[in-house]
């Protein structure tokens, strides 16, 4: 019987250890986020910080901008400033 005890507590030990580094990769992975880029003709994916001036960010459905940007062109863009802003619905920019 503690022999059983012993093997079920090192079985869910280990699934929760299991669990807990994948959700910590989960979240690096959303703690240093991706921009894409056009640099010097080419497409590129690098991390936000470092985005320069000149660069061309290209935005899609989902991603997170973490820089200022001037939009050369945009169509049916909504943008959620909650945290900005505090409105409760996604603003259309033109």
């Amino acid at each position: 019987m503690i022999l059983f005890v012993i093997v079920s507590n090192v079985i869910i030990g280990f699934t929760q250890e299991y669990k807990s580094e994948q959700t910590m990769a989960s979240l690096r992975k959303l703690s240093s986020p991706m921009a894409k880029v056009i640099r010097n003709g080419s497409l590129r994916e690098i991390q936000t910080n470092q985005v320069v001036p000149g660069d061309i960010l290209i935005i899609e459905q989902g991603d997170v901008v973490s820089a200022d940007i001037r939009l050369f062109e945009a169509v049916n863009l909504r943008i959620d400033e909650a945290l900005l802003t505090g409105e409760s619905e996604p603003v259309e920019k033109v």
